[in-house]
């Protein structure tokens, strides 16, 4: 594991040549994560607003790794002005530098074998669960996710 200035080839942002562009697409990234929450806490809210949180576990799971391959999904030819990053038109992967973050304190991202590529978060809610409000270093696996839920519910979970 060598230096991460080195491991990584990245550009200090005081060497980027284009740093408007690069500041867009970190807003959006921003934004993205932004709806996210807004998202789930609409989803909170209108379970509360049920009267069934208290008896509901929610379970939020992300893909695995950040997306880092800087490549152009615009099949109608739309190029990759600042003007239209973020559009439903257009979507870039974002740089290296920016992946680092999406998956600290992990080294590396999608496509790559070490813990950035592969981990993944996942936030549980709801009543039988331990830890409220605690960071769990736990490893799991999706196959982990039935057998949880069965025993939760107090079905057979063999």
């Amino acid at each position: 594991m060598g230096d991460w200035k080195y491991d990584y080839e990245i550009t200090p942002w005081e060497e980027v040549s284009d740093r408007a562009r690069e500041t867009r697409r970190m807003e959006v990234y921003a934004a993205m994560v932004d709806r996210l929450d807004r998202g789930v806490g609409t989803v909170l809210d209108a379970l509360k607003d049920a009267n069934v949180a208290e008896n509901t576990v929610v379970m939020f799971l992300s893909d695995n790794g950040g997306c880092v391959p800087s490549r152009k999904i615009a099949p109608d030819g739309a190029n990759s002005t600042r003007q239209n990053a973020g559009t439903e038109r257009y979507v870039r992967f974002l740089r290296r530098r920016v992946g680092l973050a999406q998956c600290t304190p992990f080294r590396r991202f999608k496509t790559w074998c070490y813990e950035g590529g592969i981990a993944t978060p996942l936030i549980v809610r709801g009543p039988g669960i331990a830890g409220r409000g605690k960071i769990t270093h736990q490893v799991g696996h999706v196959v982990d996710v039935m057998p949880s839920l069965l025993e939760l519910a107090g079905g057979a979970t063999s």
